[in-house]
């Protein structure tokens, strides 16, 4: 049955009702600026009437309201929202450092004249360039010297560009140990946040500021790699990244396993399996390094190698201007681009050898016994662009440079020289596409360039994606402060309308109170 102080309780759970609304947009208010907070509302609902349905009813009409109840204060999320924006996130973030590879490459080879023309195709034409000179005057001393500083400097380009090769492939290297030691750290504190929350979350306890924290983990590991998450039904979830492979579960972490390959770059598994991401930084930091700048690094190579083999041909066909002097007229046989590594492995006495002519640069026992087909190479050839120098012998002499044709017409015969300096647009048989050197490297540079362009065009796009769901996404569950200052003015005038409410229930019973029973006396 009804109580006397029905109208005290009534009174006083909108007073509380009011009060946790308050506080909850005061909550709202205080983290409008934390990065990764979830709007809160405390959801009101009529608490139950009196006399509730049932067989010991009271049989007065109708059932009497019992005030308001905060049935809890829900967190204003979409999932779906967190899902395709995580989804947009990690494809943005393959694209962004694929991107910034792709800039790095293009800055450490690019041919600006503006720079003294430092590039590649400069040191090459200044090389064709002195091979002209020095096909006019083979016979001065001062053409050769020319000849022989414009060969090394284009090794030095060559070494150059394999040098930036090489520490961008270590820095990514370095990115792909880093990225990965960051994933199992996220993952380590999302399970943390697991198992707080699966602790208080079924006695009905509130974790929303936990489960702020956790999607936020969410959003940062998104960036890093693809994931799909797993609700679990008891307030933790299960993460599973790369097509399904599980990082978390629970509490339980499956760390990332980091390790080194046999050629000394940081490898990435999961379960015993290569990780094979479909997003995020890690996958581009591990493509980037394996397939863009191994491509790369092979297209130079073959460039280098097609070039040096056909320098060499032309050279080797020529008479050098001791030979001449001496009365030779057989091809002097002397390659002009010899392997650095091989230099460096070289037994002195073989260099003796080969210094003093006692024995010949195509000996047999020069022949590299890997080539396919048998005796198509030897051991002193380049095998890439960070392995071509200028072979000692000319620095050394410049006299053994072979300038004349053979049989020589005497000490001013440039026609190896002139043969030398025809390479500017004459195709290099060692290419597939039988391009000159120029048109080779320019194909390479454009393949590059468009590449970088289209990566670039996917990187924008992607941003946008990811800019579009964000702002989706924060209306949903982001602070707007002029909603929240509206909202605490509506639960003011509540609070002070149960005040009210509550003054004039206390006048009633203070009259019932103090008034009852003073007739008669």
């Amino acid at each position: 049955m009804r109580s006397t102080f029905t109208g005290v309780e009534i009174a006083r759970r909108a007073l509380f009702a009011q009060q946790a609304a308050l506080q909850t947009t005061e909550h709202n208010v205080a983290n409008a600026n934390t990065d990764g907070y979830t709007r809160q509302r405390a959801e009101l609902v009529a608490a139950r009437p009196l006399p509730y349905p049932g067989l010991t009813m009271g049989a007065l009409p109708g059932q009497i309201g019992m005030g308001v109840d905060v049935a809890r204060i829900a967190r204003l999320r979409d999932g779906f929202l967190d899902r395709q924006y995580r989804e947009e996130r990690a494809a943005a973030a393959y694209y962004e450092t694929l991107s910034n590879v792709y800039d790095r490459l293009q800055a450490v080879l690019r041919e600006d004249p503006e720079l003294g023309g430092t590039g590649l195709l400069a040191a090459a034409d200044a090389f064709f360039g002195a091979f002209d000179d020095l096909a006019l005057n083979a016979e001065r001393g001062e053409a050769r010297e020319q000849a022989i500083g414009a060969a090394q400097s284009l090794v030095d380009a060559f070494w150059h560009i394999a040098e930036s090769l090489d520490r961008i492939r270590g820095d990514l290297d370095f990115q792909v140990r880093q990225i990965a030691e960051e994933v199992n750290s996220i993952a380590r504190r999302i399970a943390d946040l697991n198992g707080q929350i699966g602790r208080l979350r079924p006695h009905g306890l509130m974790t929303n500021d936990w489960e702020d924290a956790r999607d936020h983990l969410l959003d940062e590991l998104a960036a890093r790699v693809d994931l799909e998450v797993v609700d679990l039904g008891n307030g933790m979830i299960r993460v599973t990244i790369a097509g399904g492979k599980t990082l978390v579960d629970g509490t339980d972490v499956r760390p990332l396993e980091i390790g080194t390959d046999g050629a000394g770059r940081t490898t990435v598994a999961l379960g015993g399996e290569a990780l094979q991401a479909r997003g995020g930084t890690l996958q581009a930091a591990m493509e980037a390094r394996d397939r863009v700048l191994a491509d790369l690094q092979g297209r130079y190579d073959a460039l280098a190698r097609a070039f040096q083999a056909e320098v060499n041909r032309r050279h080797m066909a020529g008479v050098n201007l001791r030979d001449i002097l001496a009365g030779k007229t057989d091809p002097s046989n002397i390659p002009f681009f010899v392997s650095r590594s091989w230099l460096e492995t070289l037994d002195p006495a073989v260099w003796d050898q080969l210094q003093s002519g006692t024995l010949s640069w195509t000996d047999a026992q020069f022949l590299d016994p890997n080539a396919d087909p048998p005796g198509s190479a030897y051991v002193w050839e380049a095998r890439g662009i960070g392995d071509v120098a200028v072979n000692p012998l000319l620095v050394r002499d410049r006299t053994l440079l072979a300038a004349a044709g053979a049989p020589p017409t005497g000490i001013a015969d440039g026609r190896t020289a002139k043969a030398l300096a025809a390479l500017r647009t004459a195709g290099l048989p060692g290419l597939p596409t039988g391009e000159a050197f120029g048109e080779a490297y320019g194909s390479l540079i454009g393949r590059l360039g468009i590449d970088a362009q289209r990566t670039d065009h996917l990187r924008e796009m992607k941003a946008t994606l990811v800019e579009q769901v964000d702002r989706q996404r924060q209306s949903v569950h982001g602070v707007s402060l002029d909603e929240e200052m509206t909202k605490l003015i509506e639960y003011q005038h509540a609070y002070s309308a149960a005040a009210r409410a509550l003054t004039a229930i206390d006048q009633l019973l203070d009259r019932l109170i103090n008034g009852t029973g003073l007739v008669g006396r």
